[in-house]
């Protein structure tokens, strides 16, 4: 039942259920119903509090930057430049992260991904 009222607010808000939505798009959906607002800014408002709190903590944010390859030890961007990168945070879905990397972790997300209906969002 508990199941069946997360997926009736997701509808409404998201236009999916919990297993076809990304788990931060889940997490603002359903907090919709409870009052109808939009963070400061909008969209780009709460992306550039995200931008300034990463910063805050010394990583780096690279804003339109094609990658093109992400390894075990950073990314290589679509200029040709490497960067190095203990620590990734992608935007992808699961089913496009399998085309940039290569390896034991491209197979895991392939096996991810098909064990994933697909699904569609905006980001």
């Amino acid at each position: 039942e508990y199941q069946e009222l997360v997926n009736g607010i997701l509808i409404i808000s998201a236009q999916a259920e919990s297993k076809n939505i990304p788990f931060l798009v889940g997490a603002m959906a359903l907090s919709y119903p409870s009052e109808t607002y939009a963070p400061i800014g909008g969209m780009k408002g709460l992306m550039d509090f995200f931008q300034r709190e990463l910063e805050s903590r010394g990583v780096e944010v690279r804003l339109k930057s094609q990658v093109t390859k992400i390894s075990s030890n950073g990314v290589t961007l679509s200029s040709g430049e490497k960067i190095g990168a203990g620590k990734i945070i992608s935007n992808l879905p699961v089913w496009n992260m399998a085309k940039l990397t290569e390896g034991p972790l491209s197979n895991s997300l392939k096996e991810e991904s098909e064990k994933r209906p697909g699904s569609w969002g905006a980001f």
